[in-house]
């Protein structure tokens, strides 16, 4: 069963939430709390925080929507690859811009600016979606 769980800021959903979880864990073979992808961390840890010993933490799981599009890609096709995720490239850029720091002039220093990292990555993603690669 799906419940949405609607409110403003402050009025205590997630509260509520995690108090409807308590109550039928026991209840139920799994149960799935969605949420955005940039909280999924966050919500995984505190549902952690509070199941602690008292029951077995795998009955609930978090998942985001992007999580439930590739399981349903996977399970029925429409994937033919792999990408990777947003904080993946993050991490890879990073790397990059560390090991060729010595050769950044006027970007110099901001290799480890996160909003900079990003600004390369929708650039890169920019030109691939007019088909300019870097063998052009």
């Amino acid at each position: 069963m799906v419940h949405f769980i609607l409110g403003r800021g402050g009025t205590g959903k997630t509260t509520y939430l995690y108090e409807k979880i308590m109550e039928n864990i026991d209840k139920c073979k799994k149960i799935y709390l969605v949420v955005p992808e940039q909280v999924s961390f966050t919500r995984e840890k505190k549902i952690i925080e509070i199941i602690k010993e008292k029951h077995p933490y795998y009955k609930v799981e978090v998942i985001s929507f992007s999580w439930i599009s590739n399981n349903i890609f996977k399970e029925y096709g429409g994937i033919c690859r792999n990408f990777a995720k947003e904080g993946t490239k993050n991490i890879v850029m990073y790397q990059t811009l560390i090991e060729v720091k010595e050769y950044l002039n006027r970007y110099r220093g901001m290799e480890q600016d996160l909003k900079f990292i990003e600004k390369i990555i929708n650039f890169i993603n920019k030109l691939k979606n007019v088909y300019i690669y870097t063998e052009d």
